[in-house]
């Protein structure tokens, strides 16, 4: 489930307690953050208590599906009283069915929650090492989380941390105080350091208390000294202390290695590593931290030197007065791509299901016009003076079904006809073809993989695969060069290697198709797969060849990669799953006649057909064709329609439906006539791919005939799929 985890990967990366719903407010995934507040995992529509806040939580959830953003607050119970919480819910653009809720506690419970969280993000560990025990308390003195070396200096405690005041181990905040073990005994002196949890003109909501002992013996305050240096350079995450020019007081090595400070002259200065509008950002973000200013818990930003290195600052004032500020860095780069990535997805996802709506609508269209051009034909011969005039409209209309065609296969809509090929064969055939495309200014160079398994594919798809990649290779090689075409096997084992967690541990056949071109600019390389994209001159690319290739590669069940650099030219990657054998030989799709199938070649019948489509010009077309071959054609323009003809008692011995209609669609019929009549004979119609027709995958007596088709093409479907008692009389089967 890689579209799962990496919402759980983005909303983890926030600080800030963020949950994700589907559109009907059920929990797909939260961050830790978001359970820390409310005690686990509720979904945010079940947090209110009363009907008014219900309501007012149900609202904004419909604002933010209409207008994009909605808010409200509501107060929630909990075993400490009342907690205010702030709700905040939007639908975001990359995800559309999904909403994302930002539930943040109001007041107090907010501030002390996020220091809670500062804690447990690192500081905790950093205040540990230098022997300082903390406190956090409410505003009326009640103890809200004690540290886990303070809990050691105490000698453990026998009751839970919120029944215990203050007062119950401070006896007083002035100056060096005893620290009191909770039953009243003093176990050493400390001093107390108050940070009230408010900003300037607030009221405190909460405070965090400080605790250093006194004084340790020397070779124990030694060793302190050590650990914590220790633990200072050795972090796992990148630490250092900055002041308000950005100079490093202290660094750790861990952020000298995600800043690669080995390969700068000068890492003394934080701003040095940012440029542009990254380092305007940084210093106004690092600015206002150290004023004390009220900023974002965290900040986002790309290192300098193009290498699309992304880091996540969190920071903690450690003195206003110095403005000193300790700084935390995480690589946050991985993050930012596996987001980019799921965007990505998104957004191929949305434009080929809009590219297979559109070609579904067109090859209606096209349907009809090559229709009626055929029943033009019929009444002018080729000597007609209108015979040359109807070609070119029929012409003109199959060229739009090849694009239709190619539209379907980046949508991964179009019917295949997949049989088991070696691709060796397939690249020995195709070399002459190629080298006539790649002109003679273009060397050609096929270096075979040996021991390669066989692929499952549609011939003629993979055939447009390599021609199309071939041609692209041509255009952005001007002045010649070369082309290369490799195949490799791939096992299971080096597939795994590779640290793709969409690819199937399987094996896969490999195929490289490179050129010496001048390359592609890498902000277009995560666009050059989407339809009517072209880095060509206008009018010299339809920007439908590479999302062609895309679809059909994703449609066999493969993947495609792109790499390049400007200058050294471009290899396109495929990985092709290798065929498993098997006992049964692979049907032959119904949609293609048996090889040994005698040719029909009189298309003339008789017999009642039931005609049920839902575009009226398709439905005249065909209506009238059928006709005029001998048969009997009762048309309806709904599913429903249909059904209610069949329920009066119509027979008939063919029945020919689309798939997708309006209320009822085409297998949802063929369901119902089936119960009454179980050997009727079925034709699905679609301009959708034949995987479309679903429930009626795996029954008998059903071909499928693509849209558009021809006169020709409905004649002899209808002729071969007509039962053979029909040529003699219509008859109701059985």
């Amino acid at each position: 489930m890689l579209k799962k985890d990496l919402l759980i990967a983005a909303v983890e990366a926030k600080t800030r307690p963020v949950a994700i719903t589907d559109l009907n407010g059920a929990l797909v995934c939260a961050n830790s953050a978001y359970g820390r507040l409310l005690g686990g995992f509720p979904s945010p529509n079940s947090l209110p208590e009363s009907d008014e806040e219900r309501n007012a939580v149900l609202e904004a959830s419909r604002t933010a599906r209409v207008c994009g953003r909605g808010s409200t607050q509501i107060q929630r119970r909990t075993d400490k009283g009342t907690q205010p919480l702030d709700v905040t819910v939007r639908r975001s653009k990359q995800i559309e069915n999904y909403l994302v809720w930002d539930v943040e506690g109001a007041g107090q419970e907010a501030r002390i929650q996020k220091a809670l969280d500062l804690y447990d993000s690192g500081l905790g560990t950093w205040l540990e090492a230098l022997e300082t025990g903390l406190i956090v308390a409410d505003d009326n003195g009640a103890i809200r989380s004690i540290s886990p070396v303070l809990s050691q200096w105490l000698g453990g405690l026998t009751k839970p941390h919120g029944d215990y005041a203050l007062a119950d181990f401070l006896p007083t905040l002035e100056g060096y105080t005893n620290l009191l073990d909770g039953s009243g005994k003093a176990i050493g002196e400390v001093s107390v350091t108050v940070v009230p949890l408010g900003g300037e003109g607030d009221a405190a909501a909460g405070t965090l208390y400080f605790i250093q002992k006194r004084s340790q013996p020397q070779g124990a305050s030694a060793h302190i000294s050590d650990v914590a240096q220790a633990v200072f350079n050795d972090a796992p995450v990148g630490m250092a202390v900055v002041d308000e020019n950005g100079d490093f007081l202290r660094t750790n090595k861990a952020i000298r290695q995600l800043v690669k400070a080995s390969d700068r002259a000068s890492f003394e200065n934080l701003y040095s590593v940012f440029s542009g509008d990254n380092l305007a950002t940084v210093q106004r973000y690092m600015r206002a931290v150290a004023k004390g200013e009220r900023v974002q818990d965290t900040l986002e930003a790309r290192l300098d030197g193009g290498d699309e290195a992304v880091i996540r600052l969190t920071t903690h004032l450690l003195d206003k007065d110095r403005g000193e500020v300790l700084l935390f860095v995480n690589d946050a780069t991985e993050q930012k791509s596996l987001e980019r990535q799921f965007a990505q997805a998104q957004k191929m996802q949305a434009v080929g299901q809009l590219a297979g709506g559109i070609a579904h609508d067109f090859n209606n269209i096209l349907t009809a016009i090559i229709g009626f051009c055929d029943l033009l034909l019929v009444r002018h011969s080729a000597g007609d003076p209108s015979f040359a005039d109807i070609m070119q409209i029929k012409q003109n209309a199959n060229r739009a079904a090849n694009l239709v065609r190619q539209l379907l296969a980046f949508s991964r809509q179009q019917t295949l006809m997949p049989k088991v090929l070696n691709i060796t064969d397939v690249l020995a055939e195709l070399s002459n073809l190629i080298r006539r495309l790649i002109g003679e200014n273009i060397s050609l160079q096929m270096v075979h993989g040996r021991d390669l398994g066989q692929l499952l594919v549609d011939q003629g798809q993979l055939e447009q695969v390599i021609v199309n990649l071939a041609v692209n290779a041509r255009d952005a090689m001007d002045g010649g060069g070369d082309l290369t075409i490799i195949t490799s096997m791939e096992t299971a084992e080096e597939v795994a290697k590779l640290g793709h967690d969409f690819m199937h541990n399987q094996d896969y056949i490999r195929l490289v198709v490179s050129d010496t071109g001048h390359g592609i600019e890498k902000e277009n390389l995560n666009k050059i797969f989407e339809p009517f994209f072209t880095t060509k001159e206008t009018g010299k690319g339809t920007g439908l060849g590479l999302s062609t290739v895309y679809g059909i590669v994703k449609q066999t069940g493969g993947f495609i990669f792109a790499e390049s650099e400007i200058g050294e030219g471009a290899s396109f990657i495929i990985y092709l799953p290798v065929h498993e054998h098997s006992d049964v030989d692979e049907k032959p799709s119904s949609a293609e006649p048996p090889k040994d199938a005698p040719p029909v070649a009189d298309y003339w019948g008789q017999g009642t057909i039931m005609l049920v489509e839902d575009e009226d010009a398709v439905r005249t077309f065909a209506s009238r064709a059928l006709g005029k071959k001998g048969y009997h054609v009762v048309a309806a323009s709904s599913g429903q329609e249909a059904l209610d003809l069949f329920e009066e008692g119509l027979a008939i011995d063919l029945l020919i439906t689309d798939v997708v209609m309006p209320q009822m669609d085409g297998p949802t019929l063929v369901q119902h006539v089936r119960e009454a009549h179980p050997e009727l004979h079925v034709i699905f119609i679609s301009g959708y791919a034949q995987d479309g027709i679903g429930v009626a995958e795996g029954l008998d007596k059903i071909d499928f005939l693509p849209k558009p088709f021809s006169l020709t093409q409905l004649a002899e479907a209808v002729k071969a799929a007509m039962p053979l008692s029909a040529d003699d009389s219509a008859s109701t089967p059985s």
